[in-house]
């Protein structure tokens, strides 16, 4: 075995300094997973699409008990529909209000209202804009309609019938 020379200094232990950086890297790693989980789990965009598969789910069980096959079905209106959002799911902006209500939203009860309403925007329409362009027309551009086409129009357009589905 080889002797260090008498003016080499020995070090007893090596890693002691890498021993210490060790909660400072655990900490570090334990922040980031904290942060990506905030920004990925709690979101509207979270909680939107994990109600739409609890809703299909319950949908998929209550249609084999009744054996009923509605493949394709979605619990989101038809873009042929007046009620469909055109507008992110997630970042809604905001539809027009009646001016008291308006009121109502800014200040209640001598308390401010969210700073932020006006964040995403507003939208003059509270349904879709785009509906009548899915209206059959003839040449001349009017409404045409026919039996079928009126049930289906109907189907649609049906805040009843939507929530009877």
């Amino acid at each position: 075995m080889l002797d260090s020379p008498p003016d080499t200094k020995v070090v007893k232990y090596p890693l002691y300094g890498c021993i210490r950086a060790i909660p400072a890297i655990v900490a570090g790693a334990l922040l980031i997973v904290v942060g990506l989980a905030a920004a990925t789990g709690c979101s509207r965009a979270f909680y939107r699409t994990q109600a739409d598969r609890d809703v299909y789910g319950l949908e998929d069980c209550a249609s084999g008990k009744v054996d009923t096959d509605e493949e394709g079905y979605s619990i989101q209106p038809s873009p042929k529909s007046r009620m469909f959002d055109p507008n992110c799911p997630d970042l809604p902006p905001m539809p027009p209000d009646d001016p008291v209500s308006h009121e109502l939203m800014r200040c209640v009860d001598g308390k401010r209202g969210w700073p932020f309403w006006k964040c995403y925007g507003n939208t003059p329409y509270v349904e879709n804009p785009q509906w009548e362009a899915f209206l059959p027309r003839n040449d001349k551009g009017r409404v045409v309609l026919d039996r079928q086409a009126a049930v289906e129009l109907a189907l649609v357009n049906s805040p009843d019938y939507q929530q009877q589905l």
